[in-house]
């Protein structure tokens, strides 16, 4: 079950760049003078699996209403066991 749940994770990540250059470009019109940059701050929220009743939502939607959007969830396992998993979110500076 581990390949497939990382297959799919990886299969969300890749899908995720093409929406976020999409996105990016729609910013870019042409005939600007300047090329506008789109820079992104990041974060990296690691979640024990343990910690279950710690407030994961709280946190999560917290960051939402602070302009971060989570942008892939990433387990790690250690014997085939997964014991945390780290949150990756996104914002513009």
């Amino acid at each position: 079950m581990k390949p497939r749940i990382s297959s799919l994770l990886l299969l969300c990540c890749v899908l995720l760049i093409p929406v976020t250059y999409a996105f990016t470009a729609s910013a870019n019109q042409p005939g600007d003078d300047k090329k506008a940059v789109t820079r992104w701050e990041h974060l990296a929220l690691p979640h024990d699996r343990a910690d279950l009743g710690g407030g994961l939502g709280k946190q999560i939607n917290r960051l939402g209403n602070e302009g971060w959007e989570l942008i892939c969830v990433m387990p790690v396992a250690k014997e085939g066991t997964t014991e945390k998993s780290i949150y990756y979110f996104k914002r513009r500076k």
